[in-house]
């Protein structure tokens, strides 16, 4: 009996001196939670890794990025001044032509009896005024004598008029003979390249009817499509061009002009960027990518979309309450100690958010595991953003 007693009271003993345990450690507990709910400082520090992002308040350039063609400023489509059929073609598409040089032929019989007839017509000319100046000053001596009459006189007067007239139109005629048996030859009108030929030997052409194509001169263009939504502030973007065929290739371009009406199908603005450092390997028709930049005053700060702990966020906490306004974790010293910064956002990105708050340009804030943090913590830094 006696040791029965025993055995009870031993239990008894064990389990009282249990449930004091577990009473210590809830107290403990409890106090621990108090002094981070106070904002608190223990004894022991903890310290987590962190990525830093170093704050930047400046201007803020966004990027948009057109594809274009490589042209050239100035190409004009090359035509007969006078029709006939072509009796030769002198270049091919690709050809370099110089000033003066000869593209096309047109047959020049036609234009060979044009000439002769307008010389045979300035001969007779010439004999018909010198007979009419010959007659008229003939009646003008028989008319001081009164030999003949003043009707006479006056129409061998204007017979000579009539003939010098008749003289003047047979040159004119001469002269437009000779220039037509030129045009008979299409030149080069500029130094070029020949990039399009749209009439073949023994095609009988019209006056002004295109036969080939040229661009002239060095000045080198990127043709663009605008959209609509982009063409406001064109003309103060920074532009810069890449190109597709030569990767390390970089130049710079300035806006030249700017279609005032947009392309009835495609619905862009066709602009024209002038090259203002071509490459010497550039060639005619390249794909190139326009990059536009522009400078645009902002109210606030770019930070990652990751260093901003969101409103009524339960997982932060500040001074023992839960987040009743976005912030960031501004790192404080070289220890890696934390203070919360309250913040305004006004943008949100894809990847970046637009703040407004007591940021400072230089200032360095937690840009990932925000969440886990609380002002009770220090940071290690891990990796350094800019």
């Amino acid at each position: 009996m006696i040791q029965k007693m025993k055995r009870v009271l031993g239990q008894a003993t064990i389990l009282l001196v249990a449930v004091g345990v577990l009473a210590g450690m809830a107290w403990i507990v409890k106090g621990r939670s108090q002094q981070i709910a106070k904002g608190e400082a223990s004894t022991t520090v903890e310290s987590v890794p962190a990525r830093i992002y170093t704050v930047q308040w400046n201007q803020t350039k966004t990027q948009r990025s057109l594809t274009g063609l490589v042209e050239s400023r100035y190409s004009s489509e090359m035509a007969f001044r006078v029709s006939g059929k072509i009796e030769s073609r002198l270049v091919d598409v690709g050809d370099r032509v110089t000033k003066g040089d000869a593209l096309f032929k047109l047959e020049l019989k036609d234009y060979e009896l044009e000439l002769q007839s307008s010389e045979a017509e300035l001969a007779s000319a010439v004999a018909t005024l010198k007979q009419a100046t010959s007659d008229e000053l003939r009646m003008k001596s028989l008319r001081t004598t009164g030999s003949v009459s003043v009707d006479d006189y006056d129409k061998s007067l204007a017979a000579r008029e009539v003939a010098n007239a008749r003289h003047t139109a047979a040159q004119r005629s001469l002269e437009l003979a000779r220039n037509r048996l030129t045009y008979t030859t299409l030149e080069a009108p500029a130094d070029g390249i020949v990039t399009a030929i749209f009439a073949e030997r023994g095609q009988v052409v019209a006056e002004g009817r295109a036969v080939a194509k040229l661009t002239q001169g060095d000045s080198w263009e990127v043709v663009v499509g605008v959209p609509e939504k982009n063409v406001s502030g064109l003309r103060d973007s920074e532009a810069e061009i890449t190109f597709w065929s030569l990767p390390n290739k970089t130049s710079r371009a300035q806006l030249r002009e700017l279609s005032p009406v947009p392309d009835p199908a495609t619905r862009t603005y066709e602009a024209r960027f002038t090259i203002l450092d071509a490459p010497p390997d550039l060639q005619l028709g390249m794909s190139a990518t326009l990059h536009l930049r522009d400078l645009v005053d902002t109210k606030g700060i770019f930070i990652p979309a990751g260093a901003l702990v969101g409103r009524q966020d339960r997982f932060a906490r500040v001074a023992g309450e839960g987040a009743q306004s976005a912030f960031v974790w501004k790192v404080v010293d070289n220890q890696g100690h934390i203070q919360p910064i309250p913040v305004q956002v006004n943008n949100y990105g894809e990847n970046e958010v637009l703040v407004e708050g007591e940021l400072r340009s230089g200032d360095r804030i937690v840009s990932s595991g925000v969440h886990k943090l609380d002002a009770a913590m220090t940071v290690l830094e891990w990796e350094e953003l800019k």
